[in-house]
């Protein structure tokens, strides 16, 4: 059997029913597959909390303390963060007159 037939004219086909969805496009509920601009903005403001309590917290921490704190803050953070780790880093060491420890 043939792949199923629509005239150009049928009203199927001018509301945009024609063609029938792909399986995967059923079997995908459009919740998982929307993106959320919320939920993405409510999560990277809990990461700048985060972070922003982190700073007020670093000048009595000791080094080991902080690294500690700097591993558990990032289990956590929005994937699209980890890309931007080196382009952040890079522009420090610049900033700060040090180009040579660049990553």
């Amino acid at each position: 059997m043939g792949a199923p037939q629509c005239s150009r004219s049928s009203p199927r086909y001018l509301t945009g029913l024609w063609p029938p969805e792909p399986p995967w496009a059923l079997a995908s509920p459009p919740s998982l597959v929307a993106i959320r601009p919320k939920d993405k903005a409510l999560a990277n403001e809990a990461d700048a909390r985060k972070y922003a309590e982190l700073r007020t917290l670093a000048d009595g921490m000791k080094d080991a303390d902080l690294e500690r704190a700097l591993a558990k803050a990032r289990e956590s953070d929005v994937a699209e963060i980890e890309p931007l780790r080196d382009v952040a880093w890079n522009d420090v060491v610049v900033e700060i007159g040090r180009p040579e420890v660049r990553g």
